[in-house]
C-alpha cells in the first residue's frame, strides 16, 4: 500500500506544535510504514526581536499549562531562570534542516529534542551555544553542526514559510495531505488523526473515483458534493475558492480558515512577504482552533 504523506507546517516556538508533534510522531510509528510525515517550516517570529522583556515572557509561558493539560501532550514548564526569551524562530529551523540533510534518522533525533529543550527545559533555542548543545545531546556529530550556517538552508526555511502563506496557512500546527490543498489547522486529538488515516486507507481500497461521484460531505450545516467550491481564507494569500475534495471526510470544524477555532495573530510590524510579494497586513489573522500565536 502506498503510504499517506502528510505535510506538517510547524514552528519550534509554538506550544501547540509540540502537542501535534507528539501525536503525529505516535501516529507515524504505529502505522507500520503506511504514514509518512513531511515537516515544513512556519515562522511565528521571522525576525529577531532584541530586548524582549523577560518577566513579560515568563508571564506568557503560564499559558503553556493549557496544552500541558491535554492528553498525548508534550512536557511543559513555566519559564524559570534568566535565559531567553528566544529572539526569533529561524535558528532552530536551520539546525533542524541541517540534521535533515544528514538523513531522516538525524532529523527524528533533533526534532523532539528542540521542542523539549524549549518547553520542558526552558532553554533559549535561538541561542547558538544552546543549539550546539542540543545537537550533541541528540547524538549528532559535532563536526556537522556547521551545516546549520549553510545559506541554502536559510533559503529553504524561508521558502517553506512563504509556501505556507501562499497555501493559505494562517496558523500552526497545520496539516495537509501531500498533493491536496485542504489544510487542517490545530493540534487535534490523536483519535481524529487516526480516523483520518483509516478513512483515507479505506477509500483508497474502494477507489477514489467512485467516491468522488457519490460522496456527500457535511460542511457548516450544509451538504456539499465533491467539486463544490469552498471559500478558504489565508493570512498571506488572497481569499479564493478551493474545490472541496471528496476523499477528505473529516469533521467540518477541523477545516482550514475561520471554521477552526483558536488564536493566531501577528506581532510583527512588517509581515513576512509571501512568494507573490504580497506582505499581507499585520494583525489580520483570524481565530483558529488549538493553533498558536506568536509568543510574547
Amino acid at each position: 500500500m502506498e503510504p499517506l504523506r502528510f505535510v506538517v507546517y510547524s514552528d519550534y516556538l509554538c506550544p501547540w506544535c509540540y502537542n501535534a508533534a507528539v501525536r503525529l510522531d505516535r501516529l507515524e510509528r504505529e502505522s507500520g510504514g503506511t504514514v509518512e510525515l513531511i515537516w515544513r517550516s512556519y515562522l511565528l517570529r521571522p525576525r529577531p526581536a532584541p530586548g524582549r522583556d523577560l518577566e513579560e515572557f515568563r508571564s506568557y509561558t503560564r499559558s503553556w499549562l493549557r496544552p500541558a493539560e491535554e492528553p498525548d501532550s508534550g512536557e511543559f514548564r513555566v519559564w524559570q531562570g534568566d535565559a531567553g526569551p528566544p529572539s526569533h524562530s529561524i535558528p532552530p529551523h536551520r539546525v533542524a534542516k541541517a540534521a535533515a540533510s544528514l538523513g531522516d534518522e538525524a532529523f527524528r533525533r533533533i526534532h523532539p529534542r528542540l521542542l523539549h529543550a524549549y518547553f520542558a527545559e526552558n532553554r533559549d533555542i535561538s541561542d547558538p551555544s544552546v543549539l550546539r548543545c542540543v545537537w550533541s545531546e541528540a547524538g549528532l556529530p559535532d563536526s556537522e553542526f556547521a551545516r546549520s550556517e549553510d545559506p541554502s538552508l536559510l533559503e529553504q526555511v524561508v521558502a517553506e514559510h512563504r509556501d505556507a502563506l501562499d497555501s493559505g496557512v494562517t496558523g500552526v500546527p497545520a496539516v495537509r495531505l501531500e498533493g491536496n490543498d485542504a489544510v487542517i489547522v490545530g493540534a487535534h486529538p490523536l483519535a481524529l488523526y487516526r480516523r483520518w488515516v483509516e478513512r483515507m486507507h479505506g477509500r483508497s481500497e474502494r477507489g477514489r473515483d467512485r467516491l468522488a461521484r457519490e460522496t456527500e460531505l457535511p460542511f457548516g450545516g450544509a451538504r456539499l458534493r465533491s467539486g463544490d467550491p469552498v471559500r478558504a481564507k489565508g493570512g498571506g494569500a488572497a481569499d479564493r475558492y478551493k474545490t472541496f475534495p471528496a476523499h477528505l471526510a473529516i469533521p467540518a470544524y477541523t477545516l482550514h480558515g475561520s471554521l477552526c477555532g483558536l488564536s493566531i495573530r501577528s506581532l510583527e510590524s512588517e509581515p513576512f512577504p509571501s512568494k507573490n510579494g504580497d506582505p499581507g497586513k499585520p494583525g489580520q489573522h483570524k481565530r483558529v482552533r488549538q493553533g498558536s500565536r506568536p509568543p510574547m
